[in-house]
């Protein structure tokens, strides 16, 4: 029996909703596990009016973590605004379908505050982030895809190929580490829970390295 189906979304596409919608009716899962830790699904829930300042990122996180935090986070809203959808809306669905039925959710994902603790910089990786920031603010660089749909696996691979290429440090706390981390959650639950059928929703971004994992 398929214990678990991974679902890729993106966070801001309007197509990444009826994805884990349609996942979810065909599915029939008994758990859902989510790309999330707690303070992120309260940041969900509270639309993140409560979004923590700068100066506690700092504080926390560490400089690194605080810039990255701050920056990819109005990226993210900034793309939610362009295509008409708050970031995270598929996984808030994902929530809400399991709430709905009386179904357990699975918080998943690390801690992002370890991750955002392990977010590091080389120096050739940070001449380089300088170098992309100054493409994009002349406007040399273009998404290569629909904003409003799920990239295909292709896209992705390519994103992620680019992505490691040039920074290999960021790359292995932001994906690698958290696919294992992910895996090992579902894996324990897994374990005690074996008739369990649950449906994985996560970035899609993570989907072929998790489940190279969940398969090894």
């Amino acid at each position: 029996m398929e214990w678990y189906r991974i679902v890729g979304t993106s966070h801001v596409a309007q197509q990444a909703v009826k994805e884990v919608e349609r996942a979810y009716a065909e599915f029939s899962p008994d758990v859902v596990a989510v790309e999330l830790d707690p303070d992120r699904l309260h940041a969900l829930l509270v639309q993140e009016k409560e979004r923590p300042s700068f100066f506690y990122l700092l504080k926390t996180v560490g400089l690194t973590g605080a810039l990255f935090a701050t920056l990819g986070g109005a990226a993210q809203r900034k793309l939610g605004r362009m295509v008409g959808m708050d970031p995270g809306a598929e996984m808030l669905a994902a929530f809400r379908l399991a709430q709905r039925d009386g179904k357990r959710v699975l918080l998943v994902d690390r801690d992002l505050r370890v991750t955002l603790r392990r977010l590091k910089f080389g120096w050739r990786e940070f001449r380089q982030l300088l170098k992309d920031l100054w493409r994009g603010l002349l406007g040399k660089d273009r998404l290569s895809f629909d904003l409003d749909k799920v990239p295909s696996e292709a896209v992705v691979g390519k994103l992620l190929a680019e992505f490691r290429a040039r920074y290999p440090r960021p790359y292995a706390a932001l994906v690698e580490e958290r696919n294992k981390h992910m895996v090992r959650s579902l894996l324990s639950y897994h374990e005690t829970h074996i008739t369990e059928r649950v449906l994985v929703v996560v970035g899609a971004g993570h989907v072929a390295g998790m489940r190279g994992l969940l398969e090894a």
